[in-house]
């Protein structure tokens, strides 16, 4: 005879949890690009920014108050593949319903590609479905940054 089989033990757990570490009071304000560049400055490894590309999320409280910095992807010399699942899931897990969307072009182009600007647009489509702002694209170079929300292309 075999033993009774507990049934809950025949699939995975999902736990959603949250643990901020810094009070909202001691948060960095981001209110402008250049308060966000600054932020992205801070986090980018400087060693990586002109070698390969990478995507990242800042996520955002209500009051723009920065919760945390996500590092969504990283590829090669000139692209990288950004999922939207990750960005959202990210986002919906910190808490955060406004994202700053960034990644760096490791040529030192600050002109937004057609793909750049057609998947900045994908995922403000897919935030508006979830109740997430997406208030700036940010492209980093090693020099400079360029803001998608700053010259319309949002």
């Amino acid at each position: 005879m075999q033993p009774k089989r507990n049934f809950f033990l025949n699939f995975s757990e999902i736990k959603l949890t949250y643990h901020p570490r810094i009070k909202v009071a001691d948060r960095i304000l981001v209110k402008n690009q250049e308060a966000a560049t600054a932020v992205l400055r801070e986090s980018w490894d400087s060693g990586l920014i002109n070698l390969k590309e990478q995507f990242k999320i800042i996520l955002l409280s209500n009051s723009c108050h920065v919760m945390g910095i996500a590092d969504i992807s990283s590829g090669g010399f000139d692209a990288t593949s950004t999922d939207l699942r990750l960005i959202f899931a990210t986002a919906l897990k910190a808490r955060s319903n406004n994202l700053i969307l960034a990644h760096n072009h490791p040529s030192g182009s600050l002109a937004p590609s057609k793909e750049d600007v057609l998947l900045t647009q994908k995922i403000i489509e897919a935030g508006r479905v979830l109740h997430v702002t997406i208030s700036d694209h940010i492209i980093m170079t090693s020099e400079g940054s360029y803001s998608m929300c700053a010259n319309d292309l949002m």
